[in-house]
C-alpha cells in the first residue's frame, strides 16, 4: 500500500495542478509574445519631440472582433496605487485598432500576421515602458522598455 495522503503532499499536489496550462493553451518556442500579441518594435530617433515609429505584430484566430491598444509611461516602480489604474487609464495612448473577427474556420487553422504600425512622440527625455494590451483582457500583454534622450 502506498503512504497516506498528507496535508502538505496534498498542497503541494494542488499546487502543481493549478499551475498546469489551461485548456487550449498553446506553448511555443516564441516566448515573448502570445497568441494574439506576436511581437513589438519601436523605431525612431529616440530624442525627445522625434516621431517614433511603432509596429505590432498580431495574429488575430478569434471568432469575435479584438480591441488591441498600446499605451507608454514613465519607467517606475509599480506601486500599489499604481496598480489601481489599468495602463489604458493611466498611460499615454499610442494607438489603438479593432481587429475584426478571425474566418478561420477551425481552431488548428494558420491565421496570418498582420503589422499595425503606430506613430507617436514622446516629449519629454526619459525611460519609457510601452505595454500592447488587449483591454478585455489585460493579462495578454507584450511589454517593451525604451529611452528618450533630450532634445
Amino acid at each position: 500500500m502506498g503512504r497516506p495522503l498528507t496535508a502538505t503532499r496534498l498542497a503541494i499536489l494542488l499546487a502543481f495542478l493549478a499551475a498546469l496550462p489551461a485548456c487550449g493553451v498553446d506553448f511555443n518556442g516564441e516566448p515573448d509574445g502570445t497568441e494574439l500579441l506576436r511581437s513589438v518594435r519601436i523605431e525612431g530617433e529616440r530624442v525627445a519631440g522625434s516621431e517614433l515609429t511603432l509596429t505590432l505584430a498580431v495574429t488575430q484566430a478569434y471568432p469575435v472582433p479584438v480591441r488591441v491598444g498600446c499605451y507608454y509611461e514613465p519607467k517606475r516602480p509599480e506601486t500599489t496605487e499604481l496598480k489601481r489604474f489599468s495602463i489604458d487609464e493611466r498611460g499615454t495612448r499610442v494607438g489603438e485598432m479593432i481587429l475584426d473577427a478571425s474566418t478561420a474556420r477551425s481552431a488548428g487553422e494558420k491565421v496570418p500576421q498582420q503589422d499595425l504600425t503606430f506613430s507617436f512622440k514622446a516629449p519629454v527625455a526619459g525611460s519609457y515602458k510601452l505595454t500592447c494590451i488587449t483591454p478585455s483582457a489585460s493579462t495578454n500583454k507584450l511589454e517593451a522598455y525604451f529611452t528618450i534622450a533630450g532634445g
